[in-house]
């Protein structure tokens, strides 16, 4: 974090016209008016201390009111807002809520965010709405999760077995008849 990295942050919010996702330390270079001010849908995926952060409400009020907090500030920001943690919350302008049903605490490790802004960025990379990226990738994060604590029978995990877990959750998938 840098006074000169901030000001290009924020300068490329307000530039790019295509769909963003902004996570870690691009969270820790932007504000709520630079939110409020893009004109292009964004992405943000904090979690709840980085939300602290970004929004001044603190950590326990962010945790006691998950829900009704994501839909205020999506709306007011006019972003899709992923808050981490279990059962990811998220929120979109219109001011409906999504809970992700899937992922464990196993989450909880270095580089698990990068990788869930990977499956997201990957599918808005291949047209697929911002909303869907988001709910599609948040909801495949938390199952290739599952699936790895379940198949290792561990509660632990680096960011790297996230990939392990995703190739069993698509087998599982591909095997669910309809």
């Amino acid at each position: 974090v840098h006074s000169e990295t901030k000001v290009f942050v924020q300068n490329l919010i307000k530039e790019l016209r295509v769909p963003l996702l902004i996570d870690a330390d691009g969270l820790n270079n932007i504000d709520e008016f630079a939110l409020k001010s893009r004109k292009r849908i964004t992405i943000i995926t904090p979690h709840p201390l980085e939300l602290s952060r970004l929004c001044g409400q603190s950590v326990s009020d962010i945790q006691e009111n998950r829900i009704s907090t994501v839909r205020r500030l999506a709306q007011e920001w006019n972003v899709i807002l992923l808050l981490k943690g279990p059962y990811t919350v998220i929120g979109c302008p219109s001011g409906k809520i999504f809970i992700n049903p899937t992922g464990n605490s196993a989450l909880a490790t270095a580089g698990s965010g990068d990788v869930l802004s990977g499956f997201i960025s990957g599918l808005l990379a291949q047209g697929v709405s911002a909303l869907n990226s988001t709910l599609i990738g948040s909801f495949m994060h938390g199952l290739a999760a599952d699936c790895f604590i379940q198949k290792t029978n561990s509660n632990n995990m680096v960011a790297s077995d996230i990939f392990n877990g995703l190739i069993m959750a698509m087998s599982e998938l591909n095997s669910l008849k309809y």
